[in-house]
Formats: structure tokens, C-alpha cells, sequence
């Protein structure tokens, strides 16, 4: 699908395009203690997030930035040393991040990006245990936050 300036290719099928769960433990493992503390916090915070749903304000509040901002720049920055570590290629035009989650737009019903993890990643902070207690159905959706397209 050809974009315009303001809307990125969908990528109908980008499930396939992700690393596998182990793919993912391999890349956590290897980064492990090059984390800083804010980037593990926010891992963790954002699979504890309903259905692993978030904005980029909810985030930030839930690991103490005061916007929006430095979760972007640690996102960004965590995305491309896990895509790295696990030697895997973002799909074009996605950016680092999206080694990390799916990103839905603003729209109408939804005034800030959405944030989705990649259930493989919510799989392997699972299975290493990073994570505790039950996860949260990625089959739940809450109105204010359910994607309504597919993620740029």
C-alpha cells in the first residue's frame, strides 16, 4: 500500500516479520546488564499494562519521566540494541522501537499513540522470569485503547 506523508506502509501480516520468543531471550540475555534500570523498568511496566497497552504518557508516568520524551529516546535506544542482539532487521519504514512493540496512531477516538508489545517479547520476559504473576490477555481489549488499524 503506497503511503503519504503522513501515514507509514501497513504491513498486513508483521506478526511473521518478528522474532521468535526465543529470538528474544537470547537478545534479553545478551543485554541483560548493559540495561539501564529505566529500560528494564519499562519493559516490565509495559507487559503489566492491560492487554500490554499503553501510551508513551502512561509509560513515562509508570517509570517517573515527566513526559512522553525520554521513553521515546530509551525506547529507541533499548529497540535498537535488542534488534541488534538478536541480529533481526526491522521491517522498512519501522523504526528501532518496533523491536519492542507495535505503534498505532492517533486518531479520532485515540489522541496519542498506542503502544503494543510484541506478544513474543511479553513471552520472553515470561519465560525468564522478568515478569511475575498472570499475564494479561492480549485478547482483552479496553475501548479507549483497542487498535482500530494496523500498526505503522
Amino acid at each position: 500500500m503506497a503511503a503519504d506523508n503522513d501515514v507509514l506502509p501497513i504491513v498486513e501480516d508483521y506478526e511473521s516479520l518478528l522474532p521468535t520468543v526465543e529470538d528474544y531471550k537470547r537478545g534479553l540475555l545478551k543485554l541483560e546488564k548493559k540495561m539501564n534500570p529505566k529500560q528494564r523498568e519499562m519493559l516490565v511496566q509495559h507487559y503489566g499494562a492491560l492487554g500490554h497497552r499503553l501510551t508513551a504518557n502512561q509509560l513515562a508516568k509508570k517509570v517517573g519521566y515527566k513526559n512522553y520524551s525520554g521513553v521515546n529516546a530509551q525506547y529507541g535506544i533499548l529497540g535498537r540494541k535488542l534488534a541488534d542482539a538478536m541480529h533481526w532487521t526491522p521491517p522498512p519504514p519501522a523504526q528501532a522501537s518496533f523491536s519492542i512493540a507495535a505503534f498505532y496512531r492517533p486518531d479520532a477516538r485515540h489522541p496519542e499513540w498506542r503502544w503494543e508489545m510484541h506478544d513474543n517479547l511479553a513471552k520472553a520476559l515470561e519465560e525468564l522470569k522478568w515478569v511475575s504473576g498472570p499475564r494479561r490477555q492480549t485478547e482483552i481489549t479496553v475501548p479507549s485503547m483497542a487498535p482500530t488499524e494496523q500498526p505503522t
